[in-house]
C-alpha cells in the first residue's frame, strides 16, 4: 500500500508540474480552475499508479506500451472532459505524439540521474 502511494504521490508532483508549465506556456495562468486543477491530480494519479507495471517481471515492451497507454487516455479524458479538445485523427495524433515526447524527455532525464549516480557510486567504491 505504500508503494501506492509513492507512485499516486510522485505522479501527482510531475502531473503539476506539467500542469504548471503547459499553461505558462499556453493558457497563461489566468485560465485556471479548480475543475481543472482536481481533473489534472485524478490523470495524474492515474498515470502515477500506472508506474506499478515496471515492479512486475514482465518485458519491456509491454511495460512502456501499458505506460504510454495510461498517459494517452488519462491526457485524452481530460482534455475531452473540459470540452478542450475534438475528437479527430490529427487531435488524436497531437496528443499521441505529446504523449510519446513526455516519456522519452522523462526517460532521458532517468537515464542521466541513473548515470550520474552510478558514476559517483563507482567513485566512492574506487577511493576505498
Amino acid at each position: 500500500m505504500k508503494r501506492i502511494i509513492s507512485y499516486v504521490l510522485k505522479g501527482m508532483c510531475v502531473g503539476s508540474f506539467i500542469y504548471l508549465i503547459s499553461l505558462i506556456a499556453y493558457d497563461g495562468l489566468d485560465t485556471v480552475s479548480v475543475r481543472g486543477i482536481y481533473s489534472m491530480w485524478i490523470a495524474s494519479a492515474a498515470i502515477g499508479v500506472a508506474n506499478i507495471v515496471y515492479d512486475c517481471k514482465w518485458s519491456k515492451l509491454f511495460k512502456h506500451t501499458f505506460q504510454f497507454g495510461v498517459v494517452f487516455f488519462s491526457i485524452l479524458f481530460v482534455n475531452l472532459w473540459h470540452g478542450w479538445i475534438e475528437i479527430s485523427f490529427l487531435v488524436l495524433l497531437d496528443k499521441a505524439l505529446f504523449v510519446l515526447f513526455l516519456m522519452l524527455v522523462s526517460s532521458a532525464i532517468n537515464y542521466l540521474l541513473a548515470a550520474r549516480d552510478s558514476k559517483l557510486i563507482n567513485q566512492l567504491l574506487n577511493k576505498k
